[in-house]
């Protein structure tokens, strides 16, 4: 992502088989939801909310973004997007994503094909190794992939990986231990992601004009 290209980066990490099988049970919260406030230099501009549902073997997580940055009545900034991830025995089975980018529409659609997963993308077809990476976040293993996919427009990203160690996070008013990493595209977009065990509780991106958007778990 470029960063108000808001948050994807964001990318969920789609490595197969069972490395990710017991990974994606620990990730998912009791409630089944994560939900995050976005606030940009102290306002807040938006939410960020990630919804999982299984039936049967099958796990579906949809994720929603909602980001409007405006002054005195005049909105300068419009961002949706809507993202539907589906898993299967830990394997990532396909990515159906759509963006509205301040009034530009962007999206990736791809779908496992044997170890591989095709489709297209905004920027193009699409013809992927399973285990490459892309947007969502909530998996902590996606700090081992070297490489993402961009869920909002099929840019293809090679990331590098710094763990700053642990760091405590306010979550409804207690405070946290959780693991910092800080991961940066070759593109320069950065994000920073905290995790308490492998459950995600907080990101942070710097958007284009150098602003900080932070994401806070509800």
């Amino acid at each position: 992502m470029s960063f108000l290209r808001l948050p994807v980066l964001l990318a969920l990490i789609l490595f197969s088989g069972p490395v990710l099988a017991a990974e994606i049970g620990e990730s998912i919260p009791e409630s089944n939801r994560l939900d995050f406030t976005i606030t940009r230099n102290g306002d807040v501009i938006g939410s960020h909310q990630v919804r999982f549902s299984r039936s049967g073997d099958q796990l579906t997580v949809q994720t929603e973004i909602a980001i409007k940055v405006t002054f005195a009545f005049i909105t300068f900034y419009d961002y949706q997007h809507s993202a539907t991830e589906v898993w299967r025995d830990g394997m990532l089975q396909s990515i159906s994503a759509r963006t509205n980018n301040d009034g530009a529409p962007e999206f990736v659609s791809i779908r496992r094909e044997g170890d591989r997963l095709a489709g297209t993308s905004t920027r193009g077809d699409l013809d992927l190794p399973g285990d490459i990476g892309a947007t969502s976040y909530w998996i902590p293993g996606y700090l081992d992939a070297g490489t993402w996919l961009d869920t909002q427009d099929g840019e293809i990203l090679e990331m590098t990986h710094n763990r700053k160690g642990e760091e405590p996070v306010i979550v409804q008013g207690k405070s946290i231990p959780a693991m910092r990493s800080h991961s940066v595209a070759n593109n320069g977009s950065e994000v920073d992601l905290w995790y308490a065990g492998r459950k995600l509780m907080k990101m942070q991106f710097k958007a284009f004009d150098d602003s900080i958007l932070t994401y806070n778990r509800l």
